[in-house]
């Protein structure tokens, strides 16, 4: 069975050990706990059968949701779990009134970049060494809801 869920101070444990086995230069654990008193953060954990699988983490800017990060157990990659989150986002935007949800993403990420792409986001920028460890340039996506 599939569980999608709010991120909880339990789970955070969960999505930091996740970030750190997935980035170069992950969040701490502190940084996904201060996020459950930010009234504009929103993050989701996603399951399956009891096990962690992965999580997306947004901000609500009012008219458009940031997508912040997005992560699925390498285990579980290339089964869906990441396009079920984005849809989650989605519907988040949908409920909350915002047109348009934004992302950006490590240049080198094809996997990543081409889920976006699948989910209908459009590059439309570039933003130069925009991530360290290593430095790499962030591509910038959009999609209008």
């Amino acid at each position: 069975m599939i569980e999608i869920a709010e991120m909880t101070e339990t789970s955070a444990r969960l999505v930091a050990e996740l970030e750190a086995k997935c980035f170069s230069d992950p969040w701490p654990y502190e940084s996904f706990i201060n996020t459950l008193a930010n009234e504009h953060a929103q993050y989701y954990t996603i399951g399956y059968d009891g096990d962690f699988v992965g999580y997306i983490g947004m901000y609500d800017l009012i008219d458009e949701v940031s997508i912040i990060n997005v992560a699925v157990d390498p285990t579980y990659r290339g089964t869906g779990y990441g396009k079920m989150l984005m849809e989650r986002a989605e519907e988040y935007a949908e409920t909350h009134g915002c047109p348009m949800i934004t992302l950006e993403v490590r240049q080198s990420n094809t996997p990543a970049r081409t889920l976006y792409e699948k989910c209908g986001y459009q590059a439309y920028g570039i933003q130069k060494n925009y991530y360290t460890n290593p430095t790499e340039d962030a591509v910038l996506y959009r999609k209008t809801i």
